[in-house]
């Protein structure tokens, strides 16, 4: 499946969650991160002063990621102080002073990774039992979006195949004159007779092959029959 872009107006919804996030679990910082093929990308940063994040800012996947790790194991991480932690005082976020970080998956509808919801912090933090809920909960709300998302994706898909076969289809309406003696020949609309096989590879995309009907067949047997006068 190919995995659409987010539009404008969703990314200004996920504005307000990931400011909703920050404030209710008292950090500076709430991210929605996306997986790419080489690198995590921000894709909405919670407002406020001490976040040294920014929208659509990207960062290599190297293995030393906190999110790298949320999206490998599909499973939350929390981790209260990086400093004091052996397998995370090397992560690239203490550069930018965030020390503390809690965070959960976040997929598409089929399953595949699309990234993380995540709050980080400058002092130690050991997350709540009530804000890890909160956190899993949003987590959910970014994945019922990601659904529509998808959904809207695959049905505009299929509309614009649907409208580009209809594009080349050629149709015939209208009332078309058929010659009442020979039945063989149709006036097109400059007047001119054309016969059959024309007229529809003319007007349509069709190619007429030949072959004989029942009744047709039955009197050309009939007349092969009677004696020769």
């Amino acid at each position: 499946m190919k995995y659409p872009d987010i539009e404008p107006r969703i990314l200004d919804e996920w504005q307000e969650i990931t400011n909703l996030v920050a404030g209710m679990c008292h950090v500076p910082v709430a991210l929605v991160m996306r997986n790419n093929a080489e690198t995590m990308e921000v894709m909405s940063a919670s407002q406020h002063a001490d976040s040294p994040y920014k929208a659509f800012e990207t960062a290599p996947l190297n293995g030393e990621l906190y999110c790298e790790t949320v999206i490998k194991t599909q499973q939350p991480l929390h981790v209260p102080n990086a400093l004091k932690d052996p397998d995370w005082d090397h992560n690239p976020d203490i550069a930018l002073g965030m020390i503390s970080y809690y965070g959960v998956p976040v997929n598409w509808p089929d399953g595949f990774p699309f990234g993380t919801l995540c709050i980080l912090d400058k002092v130690e933090k050991t997350a709540s039992a009530e804000e890890q809920k909160l956190i899993k909960q949003f987590g959910h709300v970014l994945e019922l979006t990601l659904e529509l998302v998808a959904s809207n994706y695959e049905l505009n898909t299929r509309n614009g195949e649907l409208l580009q076969a209809m594009a080349t289809i050629k149709t015939i309406s209208g009332v078309v004159p058929l010659c009442a003696w020979c039945h063989q020949s149709i006036r097109d609309g400059a007047g001119e007779w054309v016969k059959l096989e024309a007229y529809f590879e003319r007007h349509t995309d069709a190619h007429l092959s030949h072959g004989m009907c029942p009744g047709c067949r039955t009197e050309f047997m009939r007349k092969r029959r009677e004696p020769q006068a």
